[in-house]
């Protein structure tokens, strides 16, 4: 999925000059609001960023439910099992995005994580990585 695949209001949040001003929290509310509203609800979203910290590779926030949650994650977590598993693993691989149905019953799924949200009710799961920008790319 590229940007342009994005409907336009949100993809407009995503890449305005003021954009660059708002906290990753309230872009996040900015842009679930704003995709509810173009008919796409979204009840969990999560965006990770890397750093250029010795010691935290990504800043990580989880928008659910209009909350955010934000964790810094170390460089030692992609030697774990749970990045090992996960479909980040999948992207970084090189595949372009990760889609996966959530069916209620099934058995065996493709990511440990999609157990955990089909507990919690979700059926569709989708990620994929989009290149950051900074305001030094929109001069």
């Amino acid at each position: 999925m590229a940007i342009a695949d994005i409907p336009p209001r949100t993809a407009e949040i995503l890449l305005s000059p003021q954009s660059t001003h708002l906290s990753a929290k309230e872009m996040m509310i900015q842009v679930a609001t704003t995709l509810a509203e173009d008919g796409i609800p979204v009840h969990r979203m999560s965006w990770s960023l890397q750093t250029l910290h010795p010691q935290v590779r990504l800043s990580q926030h989880i928008w659910s439910d209009g909350e955010v949650i934000s964790k810094l994650r170390p460089h030692s977590g992609v030697l774990t099992d749970g990045f090992a598993t996960s479909p980040f693993r999948t992207l970084i691989n090189g595949e372009p995005f990760v889609r996966c149905r959530i069916a209620p019953n099934e058995t065996s799924r493709a990511y440990p994580v999609l157990n955990e949200l089909a507990e919690q009710g979700f059926t569709d799961y989708f990620a994929t990585m989009q290149p950051a920008r900074n305001s030094h790319e929109m001069a």
